[in-house]
Order: C-alpha cells, then structure tokens, then sequence
C-alpha cells in the first residue's frame, strides 16, 4: 500500500469519534445488508424485520447484539421488562404531574433492573446480570417511555447517551450513568486537526477560522449535542463496539460492527468509522487472502470518500502481482477480479480494473504458448485501451500464433470475427495487412489448385477491402504480386490473354515496383 495512502488512514484516525454536523447525506450504498455478517440467526431476522417494516417495536433490535440471545429469550425478557413497568399504567401515575412520575419511573427501574455499571456490555446484561452503561440503560428507559407514552428526546454528545423526558414542556434530564465516568482528554494536536478539518469540510467559515481560537472552536462544535431516535440509539451500541474492537486492533470484528451502525445510522461519523475500520482491516489482510478483494471493492465505493480511483486501481494490481503472476493461481485470480468488479459502479474504473485482469491474463497465456486461449483476454484487453500499444501486440501475437496452426479459410474467418468485434482493429497497419494477406493467400492457394472461381472470388474480395494502393502496406507487395502472378499464369494457360493482361495491371496497381508482374506483363504484349 502506498505511503500516502496509509498517512490518509492515521489522519482519519485523529477525529474519528467526532460529532461532525453532516452537509449532505451520506451516500446509502455504502453497506448492502446482504453484506453485514450477523452473530446469530437471531440478529439477522431482526434486521430483516427492520428492513421490511414489520418490526414495530425496538426491543428486539437492541437486545439481539448479543449472540447468545434467540428469539425465545428475547421474548421471555421483553415479558418481564413490560410486567415490571406495567405498574406505570395505573390512574395513580398517570395522575402524577410529569417531574414526580418520572422520578418514580426512573427509581423504580433503576432498583429492579440495574445494579452495576459496567462499559461496553451488551444490552443483554440488564436481563443476565443487571450491568449496564450509558447506552443500554437509555435504551431501557426510551423503550419504557415509549410503552407508557411519555414523549422524550434521545441526546447524543461525545462519550455519553442521555435522555429528556418532556422536552416540550418539563424538560426533563434522565441521567442514567455519570456522564463524566471514562471522560476522553484531548490533547492540542487531536484539537487542531479536528478544527483543520472542520475548515477544510467547509463546515465553519474563514472567517470563525481566523478570528477564534482553536479551544473556543473545538468546543462550539466537538461538544455540540445532537438528537437521534431508536434505531440512532441502536447504531450507537454497534458503533462502541467498533471503538473497542479497533482499540484492541481487532478490525475485523470492528468492521463487522461498524456496517451494522452504518446500517442503522448512515451519518458522517458512522461513515468515517466504517472507512476506518475498512481501510485498517484491509491494510492488514494478505494478498492471498480471499477477503483481500472483496474489501478492495468495498473500499471502491469510497472513491472520492478520502480515497482515490488509483489507489484502488494499485491495489489490485498487487492483488494480481502476488495471485496470478506470482502464485499462479488462476481461479483464486478469477474469483478475486469478479468480486472486485461487482462491487465497482463507476465505468471508468471498472475499465481500469478490467484493463489489468485482461492484459495480464492474456500476457501469462502468451508466455505459455497457449496462444488462442490468449486472444478473447488480448482482444477485450485493447477493446478498453485501444491507444495502448502493449495491449494491440499481444492482441496482434496471440491471433498471429494462433493462425500458424490453422488452415486459410479458418484464417480468415478468425480475423474476420475479430475485425468485426473490435472494428478499431481496422486502422492498425499491421492487422489490416495481416487480414488482407490471407485473402490474397486464399486467391493464390485457389488459382493454383485450378479452381478460378473461388480464386476470382476471393480476389474480388480483396479488391473490394483494398480498393486503391495505400503505400505504407508494403509488406503486402510480395503477396500481391504472387497472387496476382498465379492467377495471370492461370489464365496465360487458357489463352486468355486480356485476362492475364487485365489480371497483371491490377497487380501492378497495387505493387508498381514488382519486378516479377512486370516482366510477366512485357512477355505478353
């Protein structure tokens, strides 16, 4: 991987938790749900039942991050959770004005269903061991505020997840962890980077660059809380889950994770933690590796994203250095080009992509001998690059070779078949000679087997392609002036003279120095 491919990655690492305020939506194509790898079946029909709206209630989507749960378990605890809040529904809370009954609720809860603060668990552990943090213990109390109809807001600031109950009214802070338990410290450099990049994004004007502070900045933006819902509330448990894992420098499980919050949630941090966590897995992986391209493609719908079109281009040409030119292994190379390229939508490229697959393809073929298993990989090669000059030799190697073992009218249906696929194939000099050699072989082989009217025929096929003497053919010369010699000798032979001499003249049309056709010409006048 080139160097400065890899100074993109720890500059990205530098900001990678902050809370950018996005301009645009992210690009939604960045994780197909066929992709994401599930911990259990529980968790995939989950996401499915997200997908396609049939799961009304969140529950499920927050409990199944933990791969021991099924669905059973699921139910038997979402039984339990709606039987200890249910008490909630009595005319006595419902007459409770809202700070009283939401301190009630909040009590009540926190005395049956949480016991030890603990980072990073599942929302499971409220169930298993009543452990909680921060995020699980908001999604408890979103999900009780949502079953007794008490309207909240989720809040979202850096390292921390709180709710308010009534925000239009009461407003109401449900702390439910000590906001500032694991606070971060950021050092000056973390700080100025953030704020280059907020320049650089065009999310602050030149002049808020220039006239305040870095400090004053960093807080006005790092610290700005946002709101998010359920399902944002869902993505955040993932998108810890990658923090730890890259911490731990999983990232494989931490890339795993993150298309999951990407999923959930496609904002601008989700989607720099999913680059990260791609580009550091993919950094890691071998060149063998079948994952190796499959993350390469997945890395290509960042193009423009912090990568660019020819870095991913490089990369697959190491992937084809080290499987096909150095492994040889053919089918691991095929496998990993055709998992590439369907990740790939912009035709520029693909063609790219495509380009090394062919080139190199048909040049190892080429360099085996096996010439006309060579030519549809030559040929689709100089079909994306037809100005490419290494590309049309070994096209031009490959057809050549290839006719050396076939007979002449199979000969000419090849290049026929190929000047007819690959028309810019025409303008070469070389191809064009070499097609109309084989008419005027065909003319010559024909008029000496007595066969004139195949001879004549193919003659008057060659007069057609090649009406007038184009003079930089000259390695057509010698052909013509053999065929067209053999055919005058045919009909010398009969008598027909004006045919001859008919016959002579054209040749010397296209060969006026042949000495042979001349000498045959003044024998008959």
């Amino acid at each position: 991987m080139k160097p400065g491919f890899l100074r993109s990655i720890f500059f990205l690492l530098s900001f990678f938790i902050s809370s950018i305020q996005a301009q645009q939506f992210p690009d939604t194509s960045l994780v197909r749900l066929s992709e994401i790898i599930y911990g259990s079946a529980f968790e995939q029909e989950s996401f499915n039942k997200l997908l396609k709206n049939t799961n009304t209630g969140y529950f499920e989507l927050f409990i199944c991050n933990d791969p021991i749960i099924t669905s059973e378990t699921s139910e038997n605890y979402q039984s339990n959770f709606l039987s200890t809040i249910s008490k909630f529904k009595t005319d006595y809370y419902q007459q409770m004005n809202e700070k009283k009954k939401i301190q009630k609720i909040y009590s009540s809860i926190h005395e049956e269903m949480l016991e030890k603060y603990t980072p990073l668990v599942p929302f499971s552990s409220i169930f298993l061991s009543k452990e909680y943090h921060c995020v699980s213990s908001s999604m408890l109390y979103a999900l009780a505020f949502e079953e007794l109809g008490i309207p909240y807001e989720i809040k979202v600031i850096p390292t921390h997840v709180y709710l308010v109950a009534y925000p239009l009214t009461a407003y109401i802070t449900v702390e439910t962890t000590d906001p500032l338990s694991g606070t971060i410290i950021y050092d000056q450099t973390f700080k100025a980077k953030f704020v280059d990049f907020l320049r650089d994004s065009k999310l602050i004007s030149k002049e808020e660059y220039f006239n305040k502070d870095v400090e004053t900045l960093f807080k006005e933006y790092y610290n700005k809380t946002k709101t998010t819902d359920l399902r944002g509330l869902a993505s955040i448990q993932y998108k810890n889950q990658t923090l730890h894992y890259l911490e731990e420098v999983n990232y494989h499980r931490a890339l795993e994770c993150q298309e999951k919050a990407w999923f959930l949630n496609p904002d601008t941090l989700n989607t720099y933690l999913l680059f990260i966590s791609l580009i550091t897995d993919y950094a890691q992986l071998d060149k063998n590796d079948v994952q190796c391209a499959a993350e390469l493609g997945k890395l290509s719908r960042f193009t423009g994203k912090g990568i660019t079109s020819e870095e991913i281009t490089v990369e697959f040409a190491q992937i084809t250095q080290r499987q096909l030119l150095y492994e040889g292994d053919y089918q691991m190379y095929d496998s990993s080009y055709h998992t590439v390229i369907s990740f790939i939508s912009d035709s520029s490229l693909r063609d790219e992509i495509s380009f090394i697959y062919f080139y190199e393809k048909g040049r190892v073929l080429c360099n085996q001998l096996e010439f006309e298993q060579a030519i549809p990989y030559t040929q689709k090669a100089f079909q994306i690059k037809p100005r490419n000059s290494d590309a049309r030799n070994n096209l031009l190697l490959a057809v050549n070779n290839t006719m050396e073992t076939m007979e002449p009218v199979k000969r000419l249906e090849l290049v026929n078949r190929i000047a007819l696929e690959v028309p810019s194939l025409l303008e070469d000099n070389i191809f064009a000679q070499l097609r109309l050699s084989i008419y005027l072989m065909l003319m010559d082989m024909f008029y000496y087997d007595r066969d004139a009217e195949k001879g004549e025929e193919y003659m008057r096929q060659f007069e057609a392609l090649y009406p007038v003497r184009i003079s930089k053919y000259q390695y057509l010369e010698s052909d013509i002036a053999r065929a067209y010699g053999t055919a005058a000798s045919y009909y010398f032979r009969l008598g027909q003279t004006n045919k001859t001499r008919a016959v002579l003249e054209k040749g010397l049309e296209y060969a006026p120095g042949s000495y042979d056709l001349k000498n045959r010409l003044n024998s008959i006048k």
